[in-house]
């Protein structure tokens, strides 16, 4: 007796084809949309996980680009915030 874990099996160089070519003709879309991609245009449901693995491999650079610009909006923890204060009091 199997247990049906609801997802389709693909392999990791199949799912890597398909995640290169929505990449392609989206390279701002991102995870939902990749994994929605897969659900309309091929009925696949892949774990979240492996399709977030797919996107990091076929795209190393843009990942780290993206990081980049989160760290860039991050927010200022109160130590910083309290500097900024004093330094502008001070002035």
């Amino acid at each position: 007796m199997d247990i049906d874990s609801g997802y389709d099996e693909i392999s990791d160089k199949e799912l890597d084809t398909l995640v290169q070519q929505y990449h392609q003709e989206n390279p701002g879309g991102g995870r939902a949309y990749i994994i929605g991609r897969l659900r309309a245009a091929h009925s696949l449901r892949v774990q979240h996980h492996r399709v977030i693995a797919s996107m990091t491999r076929i795209d190393h650079l843009g990942q780290g680009l993206r990081e980049q610009r989160r760290n860039e909006h991050a927010i200022m923890s109160h130590d910083q915030i309290t500097f900024g204060i004093l330094m502008a009091t001070t002035r």
